[in-house]
């Protein structure tokens, strides 16, 4: 491992909204190798929680890369994530909507 950088790039400032156990304040450098491969620091995956041969999720947005542990049900990961979205009685108004503009009902 090489060394470690103090980072204040405004590109990074999602960082601040992360929970911290414990604080983040260092980043250990990698190197990627010759057959494009990264070895993750022990922190890095002792704080992930990772063991060997798990999968990871790669998400890369606005030039940074995030490197996050797979779920094990998608639906249990982003259940809530759309929780105030919409108002109470959208849903409702969107069924309504369904059944005065179905051109496919039979009547």
């Amino acid at each position: 491992m090489g060394s470690v950088l103090h980072f204040t790039d405004s590109r990074l400032r999602f960082l601040d909204t992360l929970p911290r156990n414990p604080p983040l304040c260092t980043m250990p450098v990698v190197r990627l190798s010759s057959k494009n491969q990264i070895v993750l620091p022990r922190e890095a995956r002792e704080a992930m929680g990772l063991k060997g041969r798990e999968e990871l999720l790669v998400v890369v947005k606005n030039g940074v890369t995030i490197i996050l542990p797979k779920p094990a049900a998608y639906v249990t990961a982003v259940s809530g994530l759309g929780k105030g979205t919409y108002s109470a009685r959208h849903l409702e108004r969107e069924r309504r909507s369904w059944q005065k503009n179905r051109p496919w009902r039979l009547s």
